[in-house]
């Protein structure tokens, strides 16, 4: 009896070692594909700005009041119910919306890309059947500007629009944001809290907590290559 169980134990032992192995794996190939999906460009040229994954956060820290697309003001959000615009936008390369053309006329369609809401995101309003974008408007070769909107096909509001970047010469992530008015008359909130993230600026090597991370994989993977070596050594020894 005591020899069978014994006989077991480098079985389980085993079987425990290529679950482990499985699930590395697994999880390997998992991190592979979100990393394509966060750092592939929106498409094949070597101009582009800005990849497929775009990450909005800082939402929250204070109540919105939403500007619908007739350029009236909408009842005040709290700021708990704007958190819900942080989160994961994908890019939409054939990205349409019938309630579109009340915002931006139909005529500067080919002006502007759009980045849907992917991943942890949602409307603030909670409306069934309303979905959130990200929108990066070209008005012309020296005038950009980021919108985040709310877009519903039932709604006579749509698009409402819950803020803006202030407008740059040039088209780049990152940029203050500012609540959106109906108008030049009311002056914009600056919004601090918010930004736009990109996989690509975490390559950019522009602050020292970046380099010492990097500095830490580099002789993290020294380290372990030397142990492996010394313990491939020790075994043939």
């Amino acid at each position: 009896f005591g020899s069978s169980v014994a006989g077991r134990q480098p079985l389980a032992v085993t079987a425990m070692g290529v679950v482990i192995q499985c699930s590395i794996a697994v999880l390997l190939v998992a991190f592979l594909i979100f990393s394509l999906w966060v750092t592939v460009p929106t498409d094949q040229t070597f101009e582009n700005m800005f990849p497929n994954v775009i990450f909005m956060h800082g939402w929250g820290d204070m109540a919105i009041e939403p500007v619908a697309a007739d350029n009236s003001t909408l009842p005040e959000l709290p700021a708990e119910k704007m958190t819900a615009l942080n989160g994961l936008y994908g890019h939409e390369m054939m990205f349409y919306h019938k309630t579109m053309d009340r915002f931006i006329p139909w005529e500067d369609r080919s002006k502007y890309r759009v980045w849907s809401c992917s991943v942890l995101c949602s409307p603030p309003s909670g409306t069934p059947g309303s979905s959130v974008a990200l929108v990066l408007y070209s008005q012309n070769p020296k005038r950009h500007v980021w919108y985040v909107v709310e877009l519903n096909d039932e709604d006579a509001n749509s698009p409402v629009v819950y803020g803006r970047t202030k407008f740059r010469k040039n088209p780049h992530y990152d940029v203050p944001w500012v609540t959106h008015t109906p108008g030049d008359a009311v002056k914009p909130k600056n919004m601090d809290g918010v930004f736009i993230t990109i996989s690509w600026s975490l390559f950019k090597m522009d602050t020292p907590e970046k380099w010492t991370t990097a500095a830490c994989l580099l002789l993290g993977t020294v380290a372990s290559g030397w142990a492996c070596r010394r313990s491939m050594i020790d075994d043939d020894d």
